[in-house]
């Protein structure tokens, strides 16, 4: 566990952006309920992975206030993309169902889920489970300026939400996929992992069931989604691999001061 100031302070120093406007995203989380109230400074509540992910689902909000804003119809920004689900088209292919049953995510998981496990991958030094990387990119070693983590990207877009997760494939989720007899050789390379409003997903199930009430309803649905979310210029954000390594490090920093013998 780790507190809120920690993780404002090292998100604030991977996106070169001032302590307070990164606090402002956690002071809105807590507003709206999606955080528990927490006291500052000495005594302050610890946080956890889920309340670190909720905080970088936040930051790609075009604003704190954002986060909330429920106007024609619409829930807000931070419902509308933590809920999304992986796209109905993908959900059933092999490397997906392996990197998701590596993680530890149920077939319903949402984005926000997906940002958990991966932030926990981070804190644990487990990311190459799923994350093929090398720790010498382009040739580099030992130069400070060159990233040598896990390149993935975390992305939003709209007005209509929808978002993805890229990253190349591990070995070893390579390995075994080999092992079962699928083809790697189409896995190669940057892959990505895409998520719809969870009403899509839904809508397939009606189809394979063929409960024609049920599909009418969720089409329904879908355009309504549609109606009120489509309208506006279009926009995508997205966070790496730092961002997730900057809320692995404060939880790590709390730990290592855990366990830290005490001096006398």
């Amino acid at each position: 566990m780790t507190t809120a100031a920690k993780m404002f302070e090292k998100l604030s120093e991977s996106l070169n952006r001032p302590f307070s406007s990164i606090e402002a995203y956690g002071l809105a989380l807590s507003k709206f309920g999606w955080w528990s109230a927490s006291k500052r400074g000495r005594g302050a509540s610890p946080r956890s992975v889920m309340d670190g992910a909720k905080l970088l689902l936040a930051i790609l909000a075009n604003g704190p206030s954002e986060l909330a804003n429920r106007e024609n119809g619409v829930e807000s920004f931070f419902l509308d993309y933590a809920n999304l689900v992986v796209a109905p088209n993908i959900i059933d292919e092999p490397w997906v169902k392996l990197v998701m049953s590596e993680m530890g995510l149920a077939k319903d998981a949402g984005f926000l889920d997906f940002l958990a496990a991966l932030l926990s991958l981070h804190i644990s030094n487990e990311v190459d489970r799923v994350v093929f990387y090398s720790p010498d990119p382009e040739g580099f070693h030992g130069d400070d300026v060159v990233y040598e983590g896990p390149h993935i990207e975390a992305r939003i877009k709209g007005p209509t939400p929808a978002a993805g997760i890229r990253f190349m494939l591990s070995h070893a989720i390579l390995d075994r996929l080999k092992a079962e007899g699928h083809d790697v050789e189409p896995l190669l390379g940057e892959k990505e992992i895409t998520f719809v409003h969870r009403f899509f997903a839904l809508l397939i199930e009606a189809q394979k069931k063929g409960d024609e009430r049920e599909i009418e309803s969720f089409a329904g649905a879908i355009r309504v989604v549609a109606e009120c979310t489509g309208r506006g210029i279009g926009f995508e954000r997205f966070f790496g691999a730092m961002q997730f390594e900057a809320i692995a490090s404060a939880f790590r920093d709390a730990s290592d001061s855990l366990e830290a013998p005490t001096e006398h």
